[in-house]
């Protein structure tokens, strides 16, 4: 019996404590608190905004799509460049057959009736 009585009452005790130590705590504490607002504005686009917005994003998908057809036509440029260096040389060996093969027949090549004018003198080219 007495040793209930001694476990009860050192429970209390213990209990006690254990609320004294927690009224403490939670007093010795500040009671300021920061509060850090999140408050987000959208901000307000006029009428002109909108529309220089639009036409930035407009003139932007232009320019996009006009990069892409300079790139597309450059490259067709080169190709076509490169089947006319070709069809220039396969002209050349045909002329230089051609010649040879007047020669030892011993014909004169033909003079051309219209007169051709030198690359010089020809129209210049505007570059774009």
């Amino acid at each position: 019996m007495r040793r209930v009585k001694l476990i009860k009452r050192m429970s209390l005790l213990l209990l006690g404590l254990t609320v004294a130590l927690f009224a403490v705590a939670t007093w010795a504490r500040p009671n300021t608190v920061e509060v850090q607002p999140r408050v987000e504005i959208p901000t307000y686009a006029s009428d002109i905004d909108r529309v220089m917005a639009a036409y930035e994003s407009m003139v932007n998908r232009m320019l996009d799509q006009q990069q892409i057809q300079l790139i597309n036509v450059a490259q067709e440029n080169r190709a076509l460049t490169e089947q006319v260096m070709v069809l220039d040389h396969k002209l050349d060996q045909v002329l230089q057959k051609l010649s040879r093969m007047e020669k030892a027949m011993g014909l004169a090549p033909d003079q051309p009736d219209v007169p051709v004018a030198p690359i010089e003198d020809a129209a210049p080219v505007i570059a774009p």
